[in-house]
C-alpha cells in the first residue's frame, strides 16, 4: 500500500487492511468478495494474532486448513493486482 499510495494504516488488522486496499485498488480483482467470502477465516486469524501475544491459543485442525486453503487462494488472487515496476519480479 505504501507503494502505491505513499502511506498505510499502521496496523495488523486483515480487516482494516483490506478495506483500506480495497478501496485504494477500487476493487480490482474482486478484492472485497475474496474478503466477504472468507471473513470468518480473517477474523479467526486477527484473533490468532492477538491470543498468540497473552495466550496460548488452540484451534482445530479444519481451522488450520481454512486458514491455509484461504492463503493458497490469497497467493492466487494477488497476481492480479497491480505491483510497482520495481517489485513485479519478487512475487
Amino acid at each position: 500500500m505504501y507503494n502505491l499510495v505513499g502511506d498505510y494504516s499502521h496496523t495488523h488488522g486483515l480487516t482494516q487492511l483490506f478495506i483500506e486496499l480495497t478501496k485504494i485498488l477500487n476493487n480490482k480483482c474482486s478484492l472485497n468478495d475474496f474478503y466477504v467470502r472468507n471473513r470468518k477465516v480473517v477474523l479467526l486469524l486477527e484473533f490468532a494474532y492477538i491470543a498468540s501475544r497473552y495466550m496460548p491459543p488452540r484451534f482445530s485442525k479444519d481451522d488450520a486448513e481454512r486458514a491455509l486453503n484461504m492463503a493458497h487462494e490469497f497467493n492466487e488472487l494477488v497476481k492480479c493486482l497491480p505491483y510497482p515496476r520495481r517489485f513485479a519480479n519478487r512475487y
